[in-house]
């Protein structure tokens, strides 16, 4: 417990440690989830490294993954869905706003709470304003859901994510890709 709240904390397997451009990646995904707060979007709660081996200290999440709910059929009716919709568009708006670009929206990254409440969750290859720490030829994020700029290797805008998000939705009304 910190502060007298369960949490969850993340690091590094000793290969990513050992890995320069992964233990970057991971700082950063730190650095700029530590800096959103909004209720539909995990918490970070603090960051740093110890003998160096990079942590996050997080939110702890109790429910399951969007990608689950689907596959469990605990998605529920199209009321829910739609208020699931609704709690991920306000999460893009405000990274959105905030010059953030998630680049990896897929039901993976999506965690549900009992109550139905969607948390927004892994930053690990979003670009903020001034900042990516993509190298030149590589192209990240999980082809099903990238926009075709991003799997062009192209200049992004926020509109990626706005892709993904109806190409999530689409999946989330159908029940198939």
């Amino acid at each position: 417990t910190v502060g007298g709240r369960q949490v969850a904390v993340r690091s590094l397997t000793p290969q990513g440690v050992a890995d320069q451009e992964a233990k970057q990646r991971f700082l950063q995904e730190a650095r700029v989830a530590s800096n959103i707060n909004h209720q539909n979007i995990i918490n970070v709660y603090d960051f740093g490294e110890e003998q160096g081996k990079p942590f996050m200290v997080m939110e702890f999440l109790v429910g399951e993954s969007l990608r689950d709910a689907m596959k469990n059929h605990h998605i529920g009716e199209l009321n829910r869905k739609l208020a699931y919709a609704l709690q991920l568009g306000r999460a893009l708006e405000h990274i959105h706003q905030r010059k953030i670009i998630h680049r990896d929206i897929k039901p993976e990254n999506i965690h549900i709470d009992p109550s139905g409440k969607i948390k927004l969750m892994d930053f690990g290859i979003a670009k903020s304003e001034g900042l990516s720490l993509t190298r030149a030829g590589f192209t990240l994020g999980t082809p099903y859901y990238m926009a075709p700029e991003q799997v062009l290797g192209q200049q992004i805008s926020p509109q990626v994510d706005v892709y993904a998000f109806g190409v999530l939705l689409y999946e989330m009304l159908v029940g198939q890709k």
